[in-house]
């Protein structure tokens, strides 16, 4: 017998599923409804699921200072089910020919960073210091924004 209020069951659609995942406040700005998130679930090791971000909260979680965010996964062979666990990457910002250095080449000092670059000086190469200013990063990438041009080594 069933009581008054007591759950008989669910209904699940997961075509297309529901993804919710938190945001680390620093990082909310970047993020926008619109921006590419690309999911990957340890069960398809080989496979990156795509889809817009749809919904970017607006309230933190007190417990861990993250705000919601949502994406809509296409789904239709219904492979990805309920309560999945999935690592989720977020275009936070896109930088059209940037230059990207490895953050290892970096040298910080009293006012910032610098790299050395090869110069040329009377038919014999230098090395020569550079200060720059550096742009977003990402793994162990990181964007200069001013100090070298393309093509310096």
């Amino acid at each position: 017998m069933v009581a008054p209020g007591q759950s008989v069951g669910r209904l699940i659609d997961l075509d297309p599923v529901r993804v919710v995942a938190g945001v680390p406040e620093r990082y909310v700005p970047d993020v926008w409804v619109g921006a590419e998130a690309a999911l990957d679930f340890d069960v398809f090791a080989e496979e990156r699921f795509t889809a817009p971000i749809r919904y970017v909260g607006s309230t933190v979680n007190p417990r861990n200072r993250t705000f919601p965010i949502e994406v809509m996964v296409p789904n239709p062979s219904r492979r990805i089910k309920p309560e999945m666990v999935a690592n989720m990457a977020v275009t936070r910002r896109e930088v059209e020919e940037a230059i990207v250095v490895p953050q290892d080449v970096l040298v910080r000092v009293e006012d910032g960073y610098v790299v050395f670059v090869i110069a040329e000086r009377n038919e014999v190469s230098v090395a020569e210091v550079r200060s720059i200013i550096l742009g977003p990063a990402r793994r162990n990438l990181v964007v200069i924004e001013s100090g070298i041009k393309p093509g310096n080594s």
